[in-house]
């Protein structure tokens, strides 16, 4: 059976940016989720993996997400779009799907692959956040199956 893939954005997605690192509420919760739905979970963000991975560990050390979180893959691209096809697996998935708040970075010919999410600012709490994006995930891999 082919695997189920869901990419991650890391800043304003995950957490509020690589400078702050302030873990979105839920994070733990949902990322726990997301491993029920999905078979492999990989990063893609325009953060570095140097600087990224850092903060994952924190992350999973802190209790903020699951342990599993600091070794996560990280998939590295370059240029104006996150091109799904660079992730391993891709051409014999199920399904992929991106979860990212900047749709702006989502190759165009892959809009619907993309689940949008606001983007997090501890400052505000009117936020499309976890528990929005869960619903639309599971859809999406209830259609898949």
């Amino acid at each position: 059976m082919a695997d189920k893939i869901l990419v991650l954005d890391l800043e304003g997605t995950l957490i509020s940016s690589a400078v702050s690192q302030i873990p979105r509420p839920g994070l733990h919760a949902f990322l726990t989720e997301c491993a029920k739905l999905f078979d492999r979970i990989v990063l893609m963000t325009t953060v570095r993996e140097e600087v990224a991975r850092p903060i994952l560990q924190l992350l999973a050390a802190e209790g903020s997400a699951p342990a599993w979180l600091a070794d996560i893959p990280y998939v590295p691209w370059a240029g104006k779009y996150k091109d799904l096809m660079l992730v391993p697996g891709f051409f014999d998935s199920a399904l992929v799907l991106l979860l990212d708040d900047m749709p702006e970075y989502v190759e165009p010919d892959q809009a619907g692959l993309h689940v949008w999410i606001s983007s997090y600012d501890p400052a505000r709490s009117d936020e499309f956040g976890f528990a929005e994006v869960i619903e639309e995930l599971r859809r999406r891999v209830r259609a898949a199956a």
